[in-house]
């Protein structure tokens, strides 16, 4: 008898069709970009930022860009427009100079077409350090 449920419950229900959507689904890798600490003057800090296209469609974006902060810098020859196929990434690079004992913010924007984010914001952060200085006195 149960057999006989089962065996209806699959011949019977081809009312329902799966239909593929194409979307494209943004991913960013990591969500923050942290540089953690850094001696200034003596250490500069590169970290790379990866866009991935988790749909079934071509996802397109801007040019990422920072909103403020000089001591952060984008790869150069960034292209205004990417197209990044289905399952394909794309990868950034962020630099980070520090100049004195500091704690520094931006953010990297950029847009999409896909609908759940059209638009992203990635925050970046990075510290400089005071160099640790010992004093031996003369007597």
């Amino acid at each position: 008898m149960i057999f006989f449920f089962f065996l209806s419950l699959l011949i019977g229900c081809n009312d329902y069709t799966l239909e593929k959507n194409n979307v494209p689904g943004l991913v960013v890798y990591p969500d923050i970009v942290n540089f953690g600490h850094l001696l200034p003057g003596q250490e500069s800090g590169i970290e790379a930022f990866v866009i991935i296209n988790a749909g079934t469609d071509s996802l397109i974006i801007t040019k990422p860009e920072l909103t403020s902060n000089l001591k952060f810098s984008l790869d150069q020859n960034i292209e205004d427009e990417y197209t990044i196929l289905e399952g394909e990434t794309l990868e950034f690079h962020v630099y980070y100079n520090p100049i004195t004992f500091e704690e520094e913010e931006s953010t990297i924007v950029f847009s999409t077409n896909d609908v759940d984010k059209p638009s992203y914001e990635l925050p970046v952060v990075g510290y400089g350090d005071a160099p640790i200085i010992t004093v031996t006195p003369e007597i």
